[in-house]
């Protein structure tokens, strides 16, 4: 199995990989999703998602101080939420730890806010499957 270091102090974001679900108000039945933190630079932030099947780039900001993540998709998506034509995908979080992250799923159609959806990231320490490996050490 291929494993990766996790990067210290805590507060560092890059490289990272991260797993999770959301869930949207009347939905019991969690979504996965997936984040890959590719590129941090002062506190802008650049990485991609996957959800439900689709792979999004997205950019944003990462205060250190405050532990907030905040990324939002850069091209126009087209994906029905829920009977909703939502148009992008803004993620606001928190770094609770080095391996969780807490917050929430907007999901858009321009500047209205369609749905707010809960969501749990927890870094991943194992390659995934959608993202391209960074830092991998061999584990058997």
């Amino acid at each position: 199995m291929l494993c990766y270091v996790i990067p210290l102090p805590a507060t560092v974001l890059l490289p990272s990989e991260w797993y999770g679900n959301f869930t949207c108000p009347g939905n019991v039945v969690w979504s996965e999703i997936e984040m890959n933190i590719t590129r941090t630079e002062n506190i802008d932030t650049t990485g991609s998602l996957y959800v439900d099947g689709m792979m999004m780039s997205v950019t944003g900001s990462y205060a250190t101080a405050l532990q907030v993540l905040i990324l939002e998709t850069d091209q126009m998506i087209n994906t029905n939420i829920m009977g909703k034509i939502a148009t992008n995908i803004e993620l606001d979080g928190r770094l609770v730890n080095a391996l969780l992250i807490k917050g929430k799923y907007l999901f858009k159609q321009g500047n209205t806010t369609l749905f707010e959806c809960s969501m749990e990231l927890h870094r991943r320490t194992c390659r995934s499957k959608h993202f391209l490996p960074s830092t991998p050490i061999n584990r058997k």
